[in-house]
């Protein structure tokens, strides 16, 4: 069979998926109809290069072998106003993927890229005056190992503009062979504008892939046990594409090893948070905690997990 009769067949096993899951016809003016199209467009080039057109897993001359092992970071660096530094914590933990916030300046994100020999977007929020600096967050990859992702960067109008002035979040949705990622930087104040992002992602066919497994990471600004996060955790009518296991390690975090960031009262948190969809109930952690860091040059934790996907 031709590649192209497979993509085509593909293509349209998934669209019964979607109507079959969802009890409904096609809309394509329905938003998530619509997100759930652009999930499928990306899957065509995964499902044609999985092992599932190549038992061996091992792929062709220059295609990559299929993700078994993923390590996923998320770190946020406060600004970067010591990008060598901040490399260096990045290197230590070898990750596959990372998710940063607090990027300040296209220089700054260039050279930990460089530092790092990674791969990666760098995305920002509209230019604010007066100063006009662009700032955001950044995801960085080894394509050595996860291969070269198309992406996508969302911004979100909040409800409710908090004391910073901050009127907008971001997010980035990533489509890599074998999985897609959503790296991300919620709100610091008010539960109805981190609400607000949770559900655009949730909203995001990105979050809710039918065929790959599906990573999140961030500082989230909330703790695992909170409103926000059971939105992924427990929602609500339950949905097995929209499910999420929160990675980090609680047990330890409740007694207080792990918290990665204290706020301005003294109280530690653990906001810097790394979410796995629970359809892929094979995934087996083998890490996870806080890796090496340098506590001068940020007031954040990294966090960092190795999961093997069997």
């Amino acid at each position: 069979m031709n590649k192209l009769l497979k993509k085509i067949i593909t293509f349209a096993f998934l669209i019964i998926i979607n109507m079959q899951i969802f009890g409904q016809g096609w809309q394509w003016g329905n938003p998530y109809d619509v997100y759930w199209f652009t999930d499928m467009v990306h899957s065509l080039q995964w499902l044609n290069e999985h092992p599932l057109f190549d038992p061996s897993g091992g792929g062709g001359p220059g295609v990559l072998p299929r993700v078994t092992e993923l390590i996923i970071m998320t770190y946020n660096i406060q600004r970067c106003k010591e990008p060598e530094k901040h490399a260096a914590v990045i290197n230590a933990s070898n990750p596959d993927i990372v998710s940063i916030q607090e990027m300040k300046h296209q220089s700054r994100y260039d050279k930990v890229k460089q530092k790092t020999g990674l791969s990666g977007k760098f995305s920002y929020f509209p230019p604010k005056p007066p100063l006009n600096i662009r700032s955001g967050h950044a995801t960085l990859w080894k394509t050595t190992t996860v291969g070269t992702p198309t992406c996508r960067h969302e911004i979100i109008n909040l409800p409710q503009t908090d004391s910073y002035n901050i009127k907008k979040a971001a997010y980035t949705a990533l489509y890599f062979r074998d999985f897609n990622f959503v790296s991300t930087h919620y709100p610091p104040k008010y539960t109805i504008n981190k609400n607000a992002m949770s559900d655009a992602i949730l909203n995001d066919g990105v979050s809710s892939s039918a065929v790959k497994p599906v990573y999140m990471a961030g500082d989230f600004n909330c703790n695992p046990d909170s409103e926000v996060i059971k939105k992924f955790t427990n929602p609500t009518p339950p949905n097995q594409y929209h499910t999420f296991d929160v990675l980090n390690n609680l047990a330890k975090e409740a007694n207080g090893k792990y918290i990665d960031w204290t706020g301005p009262d003294g109280v530690g948190h653990m906001i810097d948070l790394i979410l796995g969809n629970n359809r892929n109930s094979n995934k087996e952690i083998l890490e996870q905690g806080i890796p090496w860091y340098d506590n001068e040059i940020t007031d954040h934790k990294p966090y960092r997990v190795k999961i093997k996907i069997k």
